[in-house]
């Protein structure tokens, strides 16, 4: 079993970064995906482009803040900011998507000098059916491993050679604690099996509670993914923890 604890959000804000620092110098977290258009994506490159035993990947957008792209009619409302998780079922110009997201890696591989280690996205954009092949498409031209959200979604992308990890655990998102790590590596502790567990650390600002409904609890998960550093149980599994470059290593 090997064991995967991706942050993601990063970029979002310097808060935000500074929390998922703390989480990769202190805690358990041993990866990250990066939000290219938001306001705190240059001060997080400071942060991490010489960052050692880490895996950055890029945390593609298309649901909050301002695109890398002007002059869209689809996939902006009328402030010229993305529509919501609730309105981007009504894009339909695909075309404005995949220019979008053409930005979003190229501004990550000019800031990072290097391709992403992985794939995922924000809301979790890229498992919906309208633009999941659009993503699946990234992830193949790139020769690039995506998160994945289901078996279902898993066998699709096996389909198509793309690497996944075999499991993604939710659980830490909102009920941030040991006990969820204790509960699904003793799950999957004597199965081959690549587990990733997606958390939210971070410290809180008037600007996250105004604008994200995930605020307080993202202080929570700091702590609980430094704490569990402390314990015997990491110690037990610690050998075990990988990021997303271990993907280059499997044939």
């Amino acid at each position: 079993m090997k064991i995967i604890i991706n942050a993601d959000d990063l970029g979002y804000n310097e808060e935000i970064n500074r929390g998922i620092y703390e989480s990769y110098t202190k805690g358990i977290v041993s990866s990250t995906t990066i939000m290219t258009n938001m306001p705190g994506f240059d001060n997080a490159v400071k942060l991490f482009k010489n960052a050692k035993d880490i895996s950055i990947g890029i945390h593609f957008n298309l649901t909050k803040g301002v695109p890398i792209g002007k002059n869209y009619i689809d996939i902006t409302n009328k402030y010229r900011e993305f529509k919501s998780k609730e309105e981007i079922g009504s894009i339909i110009d695909l075309n404005e998507v995949i220019d979008e997201l053409n930005l979003q890696l190229k501004k990550f591989i000019d800031s990072f000098n290097y391709l992403p280690s992985h794939i995922d996205s924000h809301h979790h954009i890229h498992t919906m059916d309208k633009f999941k092949q659009i993503f699946f498409n990234f992830a193949k031209k790139n020769n690039l491993p995506i998160r994945i959200n289901s078996e279902m979604h898993k066998l699709e992308a096996s389909l198509q050679n793309i690497k996944t990890p075999d499991v993604l655990i939710t659980d830490f998102f909102n009920n941030p604690s040991i006990e969820v790590f204790k509960k699904y590596i003793n799950k999957y502790k004597n199965r081959e099996s690549i587990i990733e567990f997606m958390v939210h650390p971070g410290y809180v600002t008037d600007d996250l509670i105004k604008n994200s409904t995930y605020s307080y609890m993202r202080e929570k998960e700091l702590e609980a993914l430094i704490e569990v550093t402390q314990t015997d149980f990491y110690k037990s599994i610690k050998n075990n923890i990988v990021n997303y470059n271990y993907f280059k290593w499997i044939h």
